[in-house]
């Protein structure tokens, strides 16, 4: 059940009771205890006389609702804040109550199915307000809430698994991403879950653990980084342009393989210089490096070019190791988009 439509289906429902002459019943402790027992309910009720506050039906309902949260969250330790939405239908007015905690991992999670009833004294001000929610409702939801969150976590890996020989490590990383943002979700529902039904909270920790230990696994694989295997032609030129590229790109994250089957990419080169004038004892010397990038998890040659580059010095020598050097930021530049 996608996680949209489960929490859809569990509004929460909200009992208005208007001001009336005749007391209700549920002012009498003994009386909620009976109907609403503390196996069966977490409640919270509140007193609020006009003296301690100015506006007692507003505290009333704050405080209820606090009372209630500390009693659900009893070993997790949260901070509350509450919003109040209402619709009119069948001549009933139903309020939805939005509870916002934030817990270790500063998530906010909804508390849901709340059921409040209010009440004020006619003669005194005095503002009553009676919070419940059924716990096995809680158990029933938060439950589900948590089955959903490690079932997206292992479908997720499950892609990644199947990904992982093909796919670029940065479409790895965003799959351990979803992963961890899906787990972090489950830890979170987990702890309230764990306040209301150890037992079902327990139910879930194999599947919590089996999806932390694969997401270690595939972020061990991201973690090596993005592997080049860099392959210069035999002879000077070639080996000058490889050795200064490989410092560019180490530079920029990359690691590099010590075979051609252990990389992501293989980066072949061949390059050569050509003297193309002499002004004034100035030897002006073109480098030509040809190159070709292959992702070898897709088989695909992803780029390929010949590069050309001019340096200029008082040896012919010197303005070729010039113009390789230089060469070597235009290729970084060119092939860096592909490696990923």
């Amino acid at each position: 059940m996608r996680l949209t439509n489960l929490i859809s289906s569990f509004l929460l429902v909200v009992t208005v009771i208007t001001a009336t002459a005749q007391a209700p019943a549920w002012l009498d402790e003994d009386w909620r205890h009976s109907n609403f027992p503390s196996s069966s309910y977490f409640c919270g009720f509140a007193l609020v006389t006009p003296d301690l506050d100015p506006k007692p039906a507003q505290a009333a309902h704050t405080e209820a609702l606090r009372l209630l949260a500390e009693a659900v969250f009893s070993n997790v330790n949260v901070s509350t804040v509450s919003s109040m939405g209402s619709t009119v239908s069948n001549d009933r007015c139903e309020e939805f109550d939005t509870f916002r905690r934030d817990i270790s991992v500063n998530s906010a999670v909804g508390l849901t199915g709340i059921t409040l009833d209010t009440y004020t004294d006619p003669a005194t001000g005095a503002a009553y307000e009676f919070a419940r929610v059924e716990k096995e409702r809680l158990r029933i939801y938060y439950d589900a809430i948590v089955a959903s969150a490690l079932a997206d976590a292992h479908s997720t890996l499950d892609i990644a698994a199947q990904a992982a020989d093909t796919a670029d490590k940065s479409v790895l990383k965003a799959y351990a991403d979803g992963v961890a943002e899906s787990l972090a979700a489950a830890r979170s529902h987990r702890g309230i879950l764990l306040s209301v039904s150890p037992s079902d909270a327990a139910a879930h920790d194999l599947g919590l653990r089996g999806a932390e230990e694969r997401l270690a696994a595939l972020e061990a694989v991201i973690a090596g980084g993005i592997t080049v295997y860099v392959q210069g032609a035999d002879d000077p030129h070639s080996s000058l342009v490889a050795s200064k590229l490989k410092a560019s790109l180490a530079a920029s994250g990359c690691t590099f393989a010590d075979t051609e089957d252990e990389a992501d990419y293989l980066l072949s080169l061949s390059a050569a210089t050509e003297l193309q004038s002499v002004f004034d004892d100035v030897y002006h010397v073109n480098a030509m490096v040809d190159i070709a990038l292959t992702n070898r998890r897709k088989g695909l040659v992803v780029y390929q070019d010949a590069v050309m580059h001019k340096g200029s010095a008082l040896a012919e020598k010197q303005a070729g190791t010039k113009a390789l050097n230089g060469s070597v930021a235009k290729i970084e530049k060119l092939i860096s988009p592909y490696i990923k």
